[in-house]
C-alpha cells in the first residue's frame, strides 16, 4: 500500500475526536488511517500540549531561542563564505600548471578558460584593495593577472601575503 500524505487539519480532527472520548479503532477506520498513526499523533499532541501548559513556559525563552538561531545563522553564513572561497581556490587550482620554463617553477593557468589556448602570459601583479569582499580569498594580498595571447581573456590568481 502506498503512502499518502495526510493533511494537518485531518490529523487535528482525529486527535480532537480521540480526546473527546472516541474509540481509536472507529476513528482510524472513519479517516482511513492506521491506529499506529493515531497513537503517534496523540503522543506528539500530548507532548506539545504539555510544553505549552507547563509553569516554566516563558515567552521570553522564545526570544533567547531566536537570538541563538540568529547567531547560528550568522556562523553558517560565515562558513558558506569560507567554503565559497575554498571552491574558488580549488577551481582555480584545477586549471593551473607548474611552469617548467621559468627557474622559479611558478604556478600559472595551463589553458585559457575561454578559447582553451595554452599560451597564457603574465600581465602584472596587483595589490588587493578591498579585502572585505566575499569573493576575495582570505589571507591574500596580491593578485597576479595573466592574459590569453589569442583571445585576450584575463585570468586572475590570488597570491598569499609576502609573495
Amino acid at each position: 500500500m502506498s503512502y499518502t500524505e495526510i493533511q494537518v487539519h485531518v490529523k487535528k480532527a482525529v486527535v480532537r475526536q480521540c480526546w473527546a472520548g472516541g474509540k481509536i479503532a472507529e476513528i482510524s477506520r472513519e479517516y482511513g488511517v492506521s491506529r499506529r498513526s493515531v497513537y503517534y499523533w496523540l503522543e506528539i499532541a500530548d507532548a506539545g500540549l504539555e510544553d505549552v501548559l507547563k509553569d516554566e513556559f516563558d515567552p521570553t525563552k522564545q526570544s533567547s531561542i531566536l537570538a541563538k538561531l540568529q547567531r547560528e545563522n550568522a556562523e553558517l553564513r560565515h562558513e558558506i563564505v569560507g567554503m565559497r572561497n575554498s571552491i574558488d581556490a580549488l577551481s582555480q587550482n584545477s586549471q593551473l600548471r607548474i611552469s617548467v620554463k621559468s627557474p622559479k617553477h611558478e604556478i600559472r593557468p595551463g589553458l585559457c578558460l575561454k578559447c582553451r589556448n595554452d599560451e597564457v602570459l603574465k600581465n602584472g601583479k596587483y595589490r588587493v584593495k578591498d579585502t572585505e569582499r566575499d569573493d576575495v580569498i582570505e589571507g591574500t594580498e596580491f593578485v597576479q593577472r595573466f592574459i590569453c595571447k589569442q583571445c585576450g581573456t584575463r585570468v586572475y590568481l590570488a597570491g598569499k601575503k609576502g609573495r
